[in-house]
């Protein structure tokens, strides 16, 4: 059973006590991600993501990582095309201590320039190794073919230019736009006390001033209308051929999202199943790929 609070600034707070458990996780989702990104800003919120890692008012990034190290537990984040996360997992009675660490990334990171120039080759160097993995890669190039210009088929990791063109100054603006109380969720699972965890998280997240609508309202496309097809081709001289084969999907709520996993799992979730067993003994396996698809699809599986 789970429980949710919302603080008087918007923050949402979702806790779920697991009293089986000696361990506590706990995430910071800031509703922001690669989706938001206006043109120009692509990459934006992985960088910033990365560069809350950096150093804070009182942490350097030294400490930082000797900090979370120091109490035994796993701290890490991500970027996504609608959301941006940073979530830590330490055991119980390091709770508050693991909380202080992460809203001081969240709330107090300084972005300083010389870290931001350090942290651009390295996301430069994450671009760069992603297209060098076809695997990746190959779902890269399927969205964009099927968004185009829609955030939505742009890669998370921003495209080059952007990335040596980004300074302090547009950085700051951005997580001032989108990085707000009202968009944000927090999430608490494990074993911890309800009504300390509550306090805690009012202490960090309810002096966090509410912003006035429209000045944090940022202009995000709905979903596309119409979703193009056809077939895109990147040839490259490798050994290894990647397909990636698409169709209209199911809402994350629809009630035959199960039967969808189990199709998927079939289909390729394994080395138990029938692509890869298939494929062993076929050598034009991209063809037999879609042969499979298609003779589910007209079973109706």
């Amino acid at each position: 059973m789970y429980k949710k609070v919302v603080l008087d600034n918007g923050v949402r707070i979702v806790l779920e006590r697991m009293s089986a458990l000696k361990s506590v996780a706990m995430g910071i989702w800031a509703h922001v991600g690669s989706r938001q990104e206006g043109h120009g800003q692509e990459g934006f919120s992985h960088f910033a993501e990365h560069m809350m890692f950096k150093g804070t008012r009182r942490r350097t990034a030294g400490q930082i990582s000797h900090e979370i190290d120091a109490l035994g537990g796993e701290m890490n984040a991500f970027t996504t095309h609608e959301a941006t996360s940073f979530y830590v997992k330490v055991l119980d009675q390091e709770a508050a201590s693991a909380l202080d660490l992460l809203t001081d990334l969240f709330h107090y990171s300084r972005f300083l320039p010389k870290e931001i120039e350090k942290e651009r080759q390295v996301i430069l160097e994450e671009i760069r190794t992603t297209k060098d993995d076809p695997e990746d890669f190959i779902h890269e190039l399927h969205a964009k073919d099927v968004f185009g210009n829609h955030p939505l088929g742009k890669s998370i990791l921003g495209e080059p230019r952007h990335m040596r063109a980004l300074c302090r100054k547009d950085l700051i603006r951005f997580i001032r736009t989108h990085y707000r109380p009202e968009k944000t969720v927090i999430a608490v699972a494990g074993h911890f006390h309800v009504p300390k965890i509550i306090d805690l998280l009012h202490h960090h997240f309810g002096t966090w001033p509410k912003s006035q609508p429209p000045s944090w309202q940022a202009n995000v496309l709905p979903w596309p209308r119409h979703i193009s097809g056809g077939r895109f081709l990147h040839v490259k001289k490798l050994e290894q051929v990647h397909v990636c084969l698409g169709f209209k999907g199911l809402p994350i709520g629809h009630p035959d999202r199960y039967v969808a996993n189990v199709l998927n799992t079939i289909l390729g979730g394994g080395v138990s199943s029938r692509l890869f067993r298939r494929c062993e003994k076929s050598v034009d396996w991209p063809i037999l790929f879609i042969r499979i698809c298609q003779g589910f699809l007209m079973e109706g599986c």
